[in-house]
């Protein structure tokens, strides 16, 4: 092909066979390709190239790692529940304080279960047991036959059963909520608690599974023989007492009542 008067050799395009411009600088070129995309005549192309985002990365031990991409979803309306797995996406800064605790003179030992004292409705307890091991939150019917009877009549039946390490079926009485306050002393934290009514004995009154652990942002640690949770004043520290780990006898009594939500003072 001869060139054109005035142009340059060196700008040529192979779409058009032409030396007045470079090929990534031709529009025709670019409109068809357009036309292209639009028609879905290179929809396999476009396949094969996200295809080759997903990069691999390499580790020094030669290990390969993939790297996926994330997606962000919108929502109208964000809904929160206390026992979805504790997905929290709305989380006070004060929540993310680290738990940790004291250091014991010639390193923590103590193998004794974490049994703490606590206030469940409006009574004090010092036999809750938190078991990381269980799902459940459970009230031992020892425990609730000292209730008033007002807060047994909410006592709410359910039609199916929990089974324990051994594989042993039990049906609850009903579950029941409560709001649970736990203090050091200094700070202080309270949920609301929907516990199964269970009718077997135990040294405990109240079991605090994971869930509601996990709703307390709740650290146990056996050595330590204490548990530690963030509140929007500090952390708070509670240790067990070795008293509590044999008492069995005595149960749990009247604390000053925890004003429920809508619900009035006279209650």
């Amino acid at each position: 092909m001869t060139n054109k008067k005035a142009q340059d050799p060196n700008l040529y395009c192979d779409f058009q066979k032409d030396t007045s411009h470079l090929t990534d600088d031709c529009i025709s070129l670019r409109q068809e390709i357009e036309k292209a995309l639009k028609s879905g005549k290179l929809s396999h192309l476009v396949k094969n190239v996200r295809k080759e985002t997903r990069q691999i990365q390499r580790n020094d031990d030669g290990n390969q790692k993939k790297v996926r991409r994330l997606e962000t979803h919108m929502v109208n309306r964000p809904i929160y529940s206390a026992r979805n797995k504790g997905k929290r996406p709305f989380e006070p800064t004060w929540q993310e304080q680290q738990v940790i605790f004291p250091v014991v003179r010639g390193g923590p030992r103590a193998t004794c279960p974490v049994v703490i004292t606590g206030i469940i409705g409006h009574y004090k307890t010092e036999y809750i047991f938190t078991d990381p091991g269980s799902t459940a939150d459970i009230i031992y019917e020892q425990c609730f036959n000292h209730f008033d009877e007002e807060d047994k009549a909410r006592l709410e039946l359910v039609d199916y059963r929990l089974s324990g390490f051994c594989n042993e079926v039990v049906f609850p009485l009903g579950q029941i909520s409560f709001p649970v306050m736990l203090s050091d002393g200094k700070h202080s934290r309270t949920t609301t608690v929907n516990f199964m009514v269970m009718p077997v004995k135990s040294r405990h009154d109240i079991l605090i599974g994971r869930e509601t652990q996990g709703e307390l942002n709740m650290v146990t640690s056996t050595p330590h023989s204490a548990i530690g949770f963030p509140t929007e004043t500090g952390v708070a520290i509670i240790y067990a007492k070795k008293e509590v780990m044999s008492a069995e006898d005595v149960r749990p009594t009247k604390a000053a009542k925890i004003q429920r939500p809508n619900q009035k003072s006279g209650f």
